[in-house]
């Protein structure tokens, strides 16, 4: 009887030890979880972040070379010109 006994209350510590383990582990997943989920949301605006800066990178590049094409293509009275708007800018 006593063998029983030990058995059945060796057992149901071992069901409550695994329960606690299962219980702690689920809880540590469902941190890394929303931690995973709250570095996607960063990555996420990041990236969105750095494509608009790319396109206005692309944007102030493609004006700069517009104004250095203008400014190859200038004689003594363009370049008059030019230095009368910028003033007047």
């Amino acid at each position: 009887m006593d063998d029983i006994k030990n058995f059945i209350t060796g057992t149901c510590i071992g069901v409550l030890i695994g329960a606690i383990i299962i219980c702690v582990a689920k809880g540590l997943n469902s941190c890394i979880n929303k931690q995973i989920k709250k570095d996607n949301t960063t990555i996420e605006k990041t990236n969105y972040s750095n494509d608009s800066l790319r396109i206005e990178l692309k944007h102030i590049d493609k004006d700069k070379n517009e104004k250095i094409i203008e400014v190859k293509g200038l004689n003594n009275d363009s370049t008059y010109k030019l230095f009368k708007r910028l003033i007047a800018e």
